[in-house]
């Protein structure tokens, strides 16, 4: 496993720690621009696809992570209930189903 030392001193970009993490497990990576960092993860039951972006200005870094799951048409009303109660329970970020390919 790798470590980490950051010294508050020096400006940092986050993406380099995710960068060192995603090469520690031996991901599949690309840094497509400034600030933007993209990866692709292989699970136990499916992908994932995994975007962050680090905005130096405000300080913000946002995480996207799309699961390569496919539902059926005629689950999509359970899944959406199924979604929507663990919404409720978050208190950062949320889940959704893309509409054009019925992706979470």
């Amino acid at each position: 496993m790798t470590s980490v030392v950051l010294r508050m001193e020096e400006a940092y970009n986050p993406l380099d720690i995710a960068e060192t993490v995603i090469m520690d497990r031996d991901w599949v990576f690309e840094r497509p621009a400034e600030g933007e960092l993209i990866a692709d993860v292989s699970g136990r039951w499916c992908n994932y696809h995994v975007w962050l972006n680090w905005q130096e200005d405000s300080g913000g870094l946002t995480l996207s992570c799309s699961l390569d799951s496919k539902f059926p048409k005629q689950l999509l009303p359970k899944v959406h209930a199924l979604l929507s109660m663990v919404n409720e329970k978050l208190w950062l970020g949320h889940f959704e189903i893309s509409s054009e390919d019925s992706a979470v």
